[in-house]
């Protein structure tokens, strides 16, 4: 897509800078690599885009700042995307690799409660199993006959477990627990509330202490600072 823009903005007189490019690319969602998204439209809108940034800046350069001052993000929604989020305890991401946070956002504006915690659940699960299998000596190899999964699936799995305890797996599936339970609560959670308490586990349950792969949780000011981003 970053080429592909580039070349649009030569033919049309834009001058787009190349990290403008790549900015522009990732908000509209090019850098999602996922099978399971909507690509349809993606192509038109980067277009519509482009010419909106030329017609603003004429022909001055179109710099990554006027990107981010003009063009909303338009990331589509990726499960499979989230779940490898949370499994590599990602939380925050960059513009072209999004975290859990923003991710997760999408998905409980468009994914009723319970098939949530439901994903979410499963993932879990299968981390604590292969992780279990690791400790006790297995390989990621020796995992495709063990738990009967594709190779690919078994060495992302194992790449993935490897940035918890089994501590911290079980921990973070009691807290999904307590999320559920939230969610089941009368009066249900509104959505707002629920985009809180998804933030907020998060944070306080997947969310790598200190930057490291092993502790758990954040400080109090990321915390305050991620659920913002969140959009709560």
């Amino acid at each position: 897509m970053t080429s592909w823009l580039l070349e649009r903005a030569r033919e049309r007189g834009i001058r787009l800078e190349p990290a403008a490019a790549t900015e522009l690319a990732a908000r509209v969602g090019a850098f999602v690599k996922e099978g399971d998204v909507d690509r349809r439209g993606m192509a038109r809108l980067a277009s519509l885009e482009l010419d909106k940034l030329g017609h603003y800046r004429g022909s001055e350069p179109v710099r990554v700042e006027d990107v981010r001052a003009l063009v909303a993000e338009a990331i589509p929604t990726s499960t499979w995307a989230a779940l490898d989020a949370v499994a590599e305890r990602r939380v925050r991401g960059s513009a072209t690799r999004p975290g859990a946070l923003v991710l997760l956002d999408r998905l409980v504006e468009e994914t009723p409660p319970p098939l949530l915690i439901a994903q979410l659940h499963r993932r879990l699960r299968e981390l604590v199993e292969v992780k279990a299998a690791l400790d006790a000596g297995a390989t990621a190899a020796g995992l495709v006959r063990q738990l009967k999964l594709k190779p690919y699936r078994a060495q992302r799995l194992a790449e993935q477990a490897a940035r918890w305890s089994l501590g911290e797996l079980e921990a973070a599936l009691e807290a999904l627990l307590a999320l559920d339970l939230r969610f089941k609560n009368v009066p249900p959670a509104t959505e707002r509330q629920r985009r809180l308490a998804v933030a907020l586990w998060l944070l306080d349950a997947v969310a790598p202490r200190g930057g490291s792969t092993t502790g758990r949780g954040v400080s109090a000011g990321s915390r305050g600072s991620a659920v913002g981003e969140f959009g709560a």
